[in-house]
């Protein structure tokens, strides 16, 4: 992960995580050493300026994966989550979305405590804000709920898409364009839900 300056590096064969200076380009600087024996270490990425974030487990246990944060400055590990079955993570801001091979979807803040769990996906749109699908994404031609969410505020419900194929879709703040059975349609909001505007609009067809 290249981050703020840094390359960030999982070292596979030590299970150790290190960071290389970009400015300086010398010697790397060891993080982070896994704990314990037949320790697997993957999802590294960015949640902060000085933070990264990534799943530890246990002898290949899934049910043991604990979700960690990690101060790259020097200051160790900052917090843990114990979350089994982690599939994947997605930082927001110094937050990160936890998707379990379950699909459930939990947001972990920057204090490492959970905010909420929710059934379905969740989609990083910017450093605060979310889409959040109301099932797993598909490549079978269905309806969706979706609702916009700032972090620390309520989901806002955006409205249902209908007959698309979800996993085709792709979106930025204020658009998300999918594939549909036999064409493709585009979803207008305006903007992302925030704690003084909430005037999404629901999705129009185009």
């Amino acid at each position: 992960v290249a981050h703020n300056g840094r390359l960030i590096v999982l070292q596979a064969d030590n299970q150790q995580i290190a960071a290389y200076d970009l400015e300086e380009l010398g010697e790397p600087r060891a993080l982070y050493t896994a704990q314990q024996k037949n320790t697997q270490m993957a999802d590294v990425t960015a949640c902060g300026d000085n933070r990264i974030c990534f799943s530890e487990t246990v002898g290949y246990e899934d049910e043991t994966a604990t979700v960690v944060a990690l101060d790259v400055t020097g200051e160790g590990v900052v917090w843990r989550y114990p979350l089994g079955d982690i599939e994947s993570l997605v930082p927001v801001g110094e937050a990160v979305i936890a998707t379990d091979n379950n699909s459930q979807t939990t947001l972990i803040d920057d204090a490492g405590t959970k905010v909420w769990t929710s059934t379905g996906e969740a989609a990083r749109l910017d450093g605060g804000n979310l889409l959040e699908f109301s099932a797993p994404l598909s490549r079978s031609a269905g309806d969706l709920g979706v609702s916009g969410r700032h972090l620390g505020d309520e989901a806002v419900p955006l409205g249902t898409f209908r007959e698309i194929r979800t996993d085709t879709c792709a979106w930025n703040t204020s658009m998300v364009a999918c594939v549909a059975d036999k064409d493709f349609v585009l979803h207008e909001f305006a903007g992302c839900p925030t704690a003084r505007r909430r005037n999404a609009r629901p999705p129009q067809q185009g």
